[in-house]
């Protein structure tokens, strides 16, 4: 998605090779999936290229995106990912601003809201990046989190709100 706003419900599951959201310079792009499963079979990106800006958000209890590889929020460019309503986001890697010219916001919030991260992630590769967990929000993951991974970044994770769980099995 280049630019514009769209929202998916889904009645069926579907699957994507790659989901890209806001992917040029200069485009801004909005995607909310209100009801559905949606698969990414290799990525999923979020403010793609330099001078973009993306936004996704995940927002009700039957709406489920899954990255089988990796979710990056903040590639080259802006980007957001909003999890609410129950909503659920699973991925094998997250990376949370991974270029030095990316900036990107990860908010998670309300109960039943989820995201699993079953290997690594990062806050903050070599970009800024703030990891926002509200009240009853959920993050987990199975393996190492990185904040403010490589020099430079400026990175951040807040637990705001009552309830609110960061869960680092490694």
């Amino acid at each position: 998605y280049l630019e514009g706003a769209v929202t998916l419900t889904m009645s069926s599951p579907h699957t994507t090779n790659a989901l890209v959201v806001g992917d040029g310079n200069g485009s801004s792009a909005l995607v909310t999936l209100t009801t559905g499963q949606l698969t990414a079979q290799a990525a999923a990106v979020v403010g793609s290229q330099a001078g973009s800006v993306g936004t996704l958000t995940i927002n009700d209890d039957d709406a489920t995106l899954t990255a089988l590889n990796q979710l990056v929020i903040g590639s080259s460019g802006s980007g957001t990912l909003n999890i609410a309503n129950q909503g659920t986001v699973s991925t094998l890697f997250f990376t949370v601003g991974h270029a030095a010219t990316s900036t990107a916001t990860v908010n998670v919030s309300g109960a039943g809201s989820t995201l699993d991260i079953s290997q690594t992630a990062a806050i903050g590769n070599s970009g800024d990046a703030t990891l926002t967990i509200g009240a009853l929000g959920h993050v987990n993951v199975a393996q190492d989190l990185f904040i403010g991974a490589q020099p430079g970044s400026v990175s951040q994770a807040f637990l705001n709100g009552g309830a609110a769980v960061l869960d680092v099995d490694d």
